[in-house]
């Protein structure tokens, strides 16, 4: 064996192996540019609103999710419209409001945010208007994130 054959080797292994990490970055990326949408909203469940009992579940173990039967699509977006249906079930079983906010966000051209506490557990609840094919089409839907405060 000469010094050159381990030399030759560790070459073929690192070029095999830079082969195999560009191979999979360019998978990744184009996986992630496909999948852009789904890849902001991936942390949330789809739901249907209709199939939680709000009055027996637990806030703080409900996880992260996105209710899409809430609302129909809409062609404006109106302040009046800016009531939250999750909020209201919130405040219902005792939890309360203390922080909310609403702006443009990079999926839609409103998102309305806000905190409810019952001094256990802390939630956010957004109101998402997703910008659809047709410019002048909404898509809404509302999602809840609940954790337990820390103490």
């Amino acid at each position: 064996m000469t010094i050159r054959e381990p030399i030759l080797t560790m070459t073929r292994t690192y070029y095999t192996f830079i082969a195999i990490v560009l191979g999979l970055h360019h998978d990744l990326r184009a996986q992630s540019s496909d999948n852009l949408t789904l890849d902001k909203r991936q942390a949330y469940a789809e739901a249907k609103f209709k199939n939680i009992n709000w009055t027996e579940t637990t806030i703080c173990e409900i996880g992260q999710l996105e209710f899409i039967d809430i609302y129909p699509n809409v062609d404006s977006i109106s302040d009046k419209h800016e009531r939250l249906e999750i909020v209201e079930k919130l405040e219902s079983i005792g939890l309360t409001k203390t922080n909310w906010g609403r702006g443009n966000w990079e999926l839609g051209p409103r998102i309305v945010s806000v905190t409810l506490t019952n001094g256990e557990c802390s939630c956010q609840v957004d109101k998402l208007y997703y910008s659809t094919d047709n410019p002048s089409i909404y898509r809404v839907t509302e999602r809840i994130a609940c954790e337990p405060i820390s103490r």
